[in-house]
């Protein structure tokens, strides 16, 4: 794998999951608990979804 795209591909996946982290905190100053909990639940679902695939395509480039 190129250095250059491994490194753009972590930075993606840090900022990503940053952002989405950013969302949780402003959906829970925002929400009520009941309403809050399904989303943040739903938000960690993506957050983990794309560091899941941004581990594949890591490991996939590294066995080409």
């Amino acid at each position: 794998m190129n250095k250059d795209i491994a490194r753009h591909l972590i930075r993606v996946n840090f900022r990503c999951s940053r952002e989405l982290q950013e969302v949780i905190q402003l959906l829970k100053r925002q929400l009520s608990d009941k309403a809050y909990e399904p989303a943040a639940h739903k938000i960690a679902a993506a957050i983990s979804a794309v560091r899941g695939a941004a581990a594949e395509t890591f490991l996939y480039w590294t066995r080409l």
